[in-house]
């Protein structure tokens, strides 16, 4: 347990430190304040992943079938070529999809949670 809490404050922070650092240098390209730059990158980010994570979570309990059992091609939701008719997601499976929602749903919220301390404009006390 642990160490799964150390991969998700590593995740955290490095997520937060890169995007800081890309919203710190289109700031500076743009001539944007910095404060702004970082806390609208940090909004913007937050909110897609929000929304990634709710069409992760939503996924029912079938999938698709794959056509052709040597080459699978399929995407990150279940979608993809070569797929044909449905059939009963297993308990993996499932597990999967809440354990994909909830990380994009974490990030999100630490985003935007991040956004909110940077936001120059926004009076925390």
């Amino acid at each position: 347990m642990l160490e799964a809490l150390r991969r998700l404050a590593v995740l955290l922070a490095s997520t937060a430190v890169g995007l800081g650092a890309v919203a710190l240098l289109f700031g500076l390209a743009t001539g944007a304040s910095i404060a702004r730059a970082v806390s609208v990158t940090y909004y913007v980010v937050g909110a897609f992943l929000i929304v990634l994570g709710f069409f992760a979570g939503n996924r029912g309990p079938l999938r698709t079938k794959i056509a052709d059992e040597e080459a699978p091609i399929a995407g990150m939701f279940g979608t993809g070529l070569g797929l044909r008719g449905a059939r009963r997601a297993s308990r993996g499976e499932q597990r999967d999809s809440l354990a994909t929602a909830a990380i994009f749903l974490a990030v999100g919220a630490w985003l935007i949670l991040l956004g909110v301390t940077a936001d120059t404009s926004v009076k925390l006390f």
